[in-house]
């Protein structure tokens, strides 16, 4: 008989969850708490690093820096913002195309197989 049950995390994946969720949590009590540009830019960084530690997504943290930093550009107009949007547009760029080229090299040789 298998045990079709779904595997319980490690001791690492708890400690890399629980430090991820240190960082989040630091990230939110350190947001807004100064009128600071770049203390909060720190907070929005530790931020993505503790949902990074926790989910192990890149473009899910990307994308998600992505749009924070272009309704703050709205909102602010803080052309800080704009540029840390147009780095996270780059990355996301880069992600998906290296993405998409991957793909198609793994499936190359049966697309040539169906195609005789």
């Amino acid at each position: 008989m298998t045990n079709d049950a779904p595997e319980q995390p490690g001791m690492a994946d708890i400690q890399r969850r629980a430090i991820g969720a240190i960082l989040l949590l630091v990230g939110m009590l350190t947001w807004g708490a100064a009128d600071n540009l770049w203390l909060n830019l720190l907070a929005s960084a530790c931020l993505a690093a503790g949902a990074w530690v926790i989910t192990r997504a890149v473009f899910a943290i990307v994308f998600t820096v992505l749009c924070l930093s272009l309704v703050h550009f709205w909102l602010s107009g803080i052309s800080t913002y704009l540029y840390v949007a147009l780095a996270a547009f780059a990355l996301s760029a880069i992600i998906l195309i290296r993405r998409f080229r991957q793909r198609t090299a793994n499936t190359h040789e049966a697309r040539w197989k169906h195609r005789q």
